[in-house]
């Protein structure tokens, strides 16, 4: 399929990864620039499984999870933001 009729299908989405606030970057910005480009929208989707282990610690009330990911700082952030508590009170490994 050309990048031309992927354009045309503008449902054609197989996975949507958002980390921050671009919009807020951008209003905030002293200086921005545009550019088109064609994206083959191949992107990085690893096989392995997200397995995860949790624990929490009521005397503490730390988390402590051992995962299988790279993206340590943003995994922990998105969930303190689903657990509603400060990112401090996570703590993420990765063997």
């Amino acid at each position: 399929m050309t990048p031309e009729a992927a354009a045309a299908m503008p449902d054609l989405l197989c996975m949507d990864w958002r980390l921050g606030d671009a919009d807020a970057a951008f209003t905030a910005a002293a200086h921005t620039v545009s550019l088109r480009l064609l994206n083959h929208r191949i992107v990085t989707n690893p096989m392995e499984p997200r397995g995860v282990v949790g624990v929490y610690d009521p005397t503490s009330e730390q988390y402590t999870a051992h995962v299988s990911s790279q993206s340590l700082h943003g995994n922990r952030d998105a969930i303190a933001r689903v657990l509603n508590v400060p990112p401090e009170r996570l703590r993420f490994v990765a063997p």
